[in-house]
């Protein structure tokens, strides 16, 4: 049996990067759906992001904290899965992963992660998350700091969240 969860910007307000358009925009509009499959050791999940901008930045999901691993492989459109590994609610590590269709990557353990859409055109992405165990959790460091350490913008660049105090380099990897 499956469950359709649907986000909207409401859910993701206090993480995004423009508050500005976040407050000028209707905040029940559906920014993403996860449909989850009944598994008893591990949850399936098919996460869909349509293309879309919260103001300067590209959609992204809520962000999530790894428990266990946790599988990611691209369905449909390109995605981007900016990881951070925190400790004491600052960042130590971040990266930002560039997956197309057909790519996964496994998020390790105890890492903060968000999904991004980084289409410039009508992508969606869609995306099979694949959760162990107990799996993961709502990132308390992105909900506390308001976003990841970096914001991706659609203009190409990175914006940094000025809520950490540590700003750990963005290491790239395609």
């Amino acid at each position: 049996m499956s469950e359709i969860i649907v986000y909207r910007l409401k859910d993701l307000k206090d993480q995004a990067h423009d508050q500005e358009f976040v407050r000028a925009i209707n905040p029940n509009r559906e920014i993403y759906t996860v449909r989850q499959d009944d598994v008893h050791i591990n949850k399936r999940e098919i996460i869909r992001i349509p293309s879309y901008r919260i103001g300067d930045e590209f959609v992204k999901t809520l962000g999530y904290h790894a428990v266990f691993a946790v599988d990611m492989e691209v369905l449909s459109g390109t995605a981007h899965i900016l990881v951070q590994k925190d400790e004491n609610l600052e960042a130590k590590i971040v990266q930002l992963i560039k997956l197309r269709v057909g790519n996964a990557y496994k998020i390790p353990r105890f890492y903060d992660y968000v999904i991004i859409n980084p289409s410039m055109s009508n992508d969606i992405l869609e995306i099979r998350r694949t959760v162990h165990g107990i799996g993961e959790v709502p990132s308390d460091t992105i909900r506390i700091k308001r976003g990841t350490v970096y914001y991706e913008l659609i203009n190409g660049s990175f914006a940094i969240n000025t809520n950490y105090g540590i700003i750990p380099q963005l290491e790239i990897h395609e």
